[in-house]
C-alpha cells in the first residue's frame, strides 16, 4: 500500500489556527482598555456639550426675560425653561439625561454655570479635556 503525499495542501493546521487566535487574544488585551477610556471621554464631551447649549439657554432666557436663575436650584432651572417650552424634557428626573455614568446636574453658584458633576472620573480623562472643558465639570 501507497500513501499518497499531497502537494500544495491549501487547508492550515490547528497549530496555525492557534497561533491566529493567540495574536488576536493579545491584541484585543491590549486595545480593550483604550476602547473602553474612549467611550467615558466621549459620553463626558457629549454632556460637556449639553452643558454649553444649556447655559446658552439660561443665558438667553434671563437676557430676554430679564427674569435672573441664579438663586434657584437645579430642578428649579429645569422646570422654568421646561414651562416656557425652551426645553422639551419628556423624562420620570424633570431633567436632560446624561450619558456619563455617576453624574448629576449641578448649578454651580461660584461662576453661575449649570454643570456636571461627576462621582469617580479618572483623573487621565479629566486633564485630557481642555480648560474650557474643565470648568463644565466637577470632580466629586
Amino acid at each position: 500500500m501507497k500513501f499518497k503525499c499531497l502537494k500544495n495542501n491549501l487547508g492550515v493546521t490547528l497549530i496555525e489556527l492557534i497561533v491566529v487566535m493567540g495574536i488576536i487574544t493579545i491584541l484585543g488585551a491590549i486595545l480593550m482598555p483604550n476602547f473602553v477610556g474612549m467611550i467615558s471621554k466621549v459620553r463626558i464631551k457629549s454632556d460637556i456639550e449639553s452643558a454649553r447649549v444649556l447655559n446658552e439657554i439660561i443665558s438667553l432666557y434671563e437676557i430676554e426675560r430679564g427674569n435672573s436663575l441664579e438663586d434657584k436650584d437645579t430642578k428649579e432651572i429645569f422646570n422654568i425653561l421646561n414651562k416656557e417650552g425652551l426645553l422639551d424634557i419628556k423624562n420620570d428626573k424633570s431633567e436632560p439625561n446624561l450619558q456619563t455614568d455617576n453624574a448629576e446636574w449641578y448649578f454651580n453658584r461660584n461662576n453661575n454655570l449649570l454643570v456636571i458633576k461627576v462621582h469617580n472620573i479618572k483623573d487621565s480623562i479629566f486633564e485630557s479635556l481642555s480648560k474650557e472643558e474643565q470648568k463644565y465639570i466637577i470632580k466629586d
